[in-house]
């Protein structure tokens, strides 16, 4: 979703604080540099031009992570996702009136779960994949998290799980610089990032995804039995 409080707070991902976005047609304007951005359905596109935004598999190659995952639909959280989960809501201290930023939210569970603790709840990924209830409840951006298309100060609290393990060094300094650009004077972030090395326990966790995987696809169906010669 886009709400009013969204629209008061993004700004042009090149200019930054001076890049005030105006509403043109079904789209906004930068009154600084004039590119245009675009407004979909259940999302703002803020994105920068092509050739100084961030990419990544989830990009370049995002009709094919469409197919391989089951990003349309969020349950509970379970397993490492429940981990995760407890962890960010005893760290984070969210206060249900705060500004909260999700960096890099993926299909937008996180910011999902965690939407009736924060006055504004926004996620922010550079791919599109977005679950159904994610659109419908969540202000949603499109942006790189390199060139975060927000004002200075912004944000009361800001987290991102499982972001910086895709990041070059370079990249995740700039993200960071950027987190604490909107983020207010006394704000808190909190980070989560999965080691590049591989668990021992690797192969279990790969097979119960896969297996979790297929379970969602099956569809509730009715067992029939015929009735034995005997129950005629």
């Amino acid at each position: 979703m886009v709400s009013p409080e969204l629209l008061e707070i993004v700004r042009c991902p090149l200019c930054r604080d001076e890049g005030l976005l105006q509403p043109e047609g079904e789209g906004l304007r930068c009154s600084r540099c004039g590119n245009a951005y675009a407004r979909r359905p259940g999302y703002l596109d803020l994105l920068p031009p092509a050739g100084t935004s961030l990419t990544s598999r989830y990009v370049t190659e995002q009709e094919e992570m469409a197919a391989a995952l089951d990003y349309r639909r969020v349950g509970p959280p379970l397993l490492a996702a429940g981990v995760r989960q407890r962890m960010l809501r005893r760290m984070l201290r969210l206060q249900g009136n705060e500004r909260v930023l999700d960096c890099g939210c993926g299909n937008g569970k996180f910011a999902l779960w965690n939407r009736a603790s924060a006055r504004l709840m926004v996620g922010l990924d550079p791919a599109t994949l977005f679950a159904d209830a994610a659109l419908e409840q969540v202000d949603l951006v499109r942006g790189d998290a390199r060139q975060l298309p927000f004002a200075s100060a912004s944000f009361d609290r800001a987290f991102s799980i499982d972001v910086l393990e895709h990041l070059t060094r370079p990249d995740i300094q700039a993200m960071l610089a950027e987190l604490r650009r909107v983020l207010r004077p006394g704000g808190r972030l909190l980070i989560y990032s999965n080691t590049r090395e591989p668990s021992s326990l690797q192969p279990i966790v790969s097979l119960w995804r896969r297996l979790g995987r297929s379970l969602r696809r099956w569809k509730s169906c009715l067992l029939y039995t015929s009735p034995s010669p005997r129950d005629s």
